[in-house]
């Protein structure tokens, strides 16, 4: 009789384990921004898709941040979570761009670099003209967006802005900006090895 009367519980632990969507697993995951309010409010913006399997949120405020978080599915159904970090420093700060990758085993978050395709710069310079100078090179940040639905993630440059100790010239530097070859590059999820690959250049 007792045996039986456990068996039901039993089966609800495993089904409460196994049945998480993208926004239980969110609430999980240790590495988001301390202090994340998973809210809509008037200065903190949330999408949230389980369907997509897509989390977005956007705190507006001196220093707005946005964190972003996805599940990629392998063929052999197991899952990959990207983590982008977004902070705009302003005029004062660097601003803050960080995309990482994840796999979840029973409750540990284990981080996967080799996941990410890293771009050079040349690859958006391309070869019709030379690399900037280093020292304008390094102004720009190079950013890897996680995408809201589908498998294809897109990498940007982000011009950060110059400061006085930089000794750099903000003309020469908007001038740079103009040259890339290509605005965008496409990486593109290959579920049967389980990374990410060059797609087109746009």
């Amino acid at each position: 009789m007792n045996k039986l009367a456990l068996l039901p519980v039993f089966y609800f632990v495993i089904w409460a384990c196994t049945a998480q969507n993208i926004s239980d697993l969110f609430k999980q995951f240790p590495y988001k921004q301390p202090g994340t309010q998973f809210k809509d409010l008037p200065n903190n913006r949330l999408y949230a898709s389980n369907s997509d399997a897509f989390i977005n949120i956007e705190n507006i405020s001196d220093m707005t941040t946005e964190q972003s978080f996805i599940a990629f599915t392998k063929a052999d159904g197991s899952k990959i979570y990207g983590y982008r970090y977004y902070e705009n420093g302003g005029k004062e700060y660097e601003s803050v761009f960080s995309t990482r990758f994840y796999k979840e085993q029973k409750g540990n978050w284990i981080e996967l670099p080799e996941i990410l395709l890293l771009l050079g710069y040349d690859t958006f310079w391309g070869t019709t003209k030379p690399l900037p100078p280093k020292e304008y090179l390094h102004k720009f940040a190079i950013d890897y967006v996680l995408p809201r639905n589908g498998n294809v993630m897109v990498v940007r440059l982000r011009p950060q802005p110059i400061f006085p100790e930089d000794n750099l010239d903000k003309a020469k530097l908007q001038q740079y900006a103009k040259e890339f070859r290509y605005t965008q590059i496409q990486l593109i999820w290959n579920s049967q090895k389980g990374v990410f690959e060059l797609g087109k250049k746009l």
